[in-house]
């Protein structure tokens, strides 16, 4: 027969093993499914011909068929964007072909950028975004216009179902000493918005 210890230890084994399991079932890698990031698209001009212009942050667009071949099909690059803007939508079709465009929004010079480093979707329908955005620091010399920075995330055809993006930035601040480019960490900002394939 065990001892009253024996059986304590027994039964403190099982109880850590069920607590282990039950946070490993909890925070377990899901299925995670790289974004192909060689598709990615950036521009630095992305304002609609009469001024329109994606706000900061992350949205989500639907049209009919793969957004950066139509690109070309579009004289006038601001009713491309015209075009981009009026679909931004919270829900679509699973027929609608699904776009993620990452804004900087307007800024008032150049050297602002957006680098995507990684994007995945889970099978549980979450969509990570992880981008650096940089701003100039004041006195490094940029474009004295106005810019309009975007990445423009191509998804495709999503199953019928819930989706979230989350998008976490990196900021960091440009600068030139001494002849040396450096970044410079400022903080990280996460901003999340879901949508719905019906």
């Amino acid at each position: 027969m065990r001892s009253r210890r024996e059986l304590v230890a027994i039964l403190l084994v099982a109880l850590i093993s069920v607590i282990v399991l039950g946070v490993w079932m909890i925070y377990a890698p899901r299925g995670l499914t790289p974004i192909d990031l060689t598709r990615i698209e950036y521009d630095y001009n992305a304002r609609g011909l009469y001024g329109d212009y994606f706000e900061p942050g992350v949205h989500v667009v639907a049209t009919d068929s793969d957004l950066l071949p139509l690109k070309g099909n579009y004289t006038v690059a601001n009713e491309y964007w015209d075009m981009l803007i009026s679909n931004v939508t919270e829900e679509a079709s699973e027929d609608k072909f699904i776009t993620l465009v990452i804004s900087h929004g307007r800024e008032p010079t150049g050297g602002y950028d957006i680098q995507i480093t990684s994007a995945s979707i889970s099978s549980e329908g979450v969509i990570e975004v992880h981008a650096n955005f940089t701003e100039p620091s004041p006195g490094v010399p940029v474009t004295q216009a106005f810019t309009y920075p975007v990445a423009i995330i191509p998804l495709g055809n999503l199953p019928v179902g819930e989706y979230e993006v989350s998008l976490v930035i990196y900021l960091y601040v440009y600068d030139v000493v001494g002849g040396v480019e450096q970044w410079t960490y400022v903080r990280t900002e996460t901003q999340t918005i879901s949508f719905k394939i019906t």
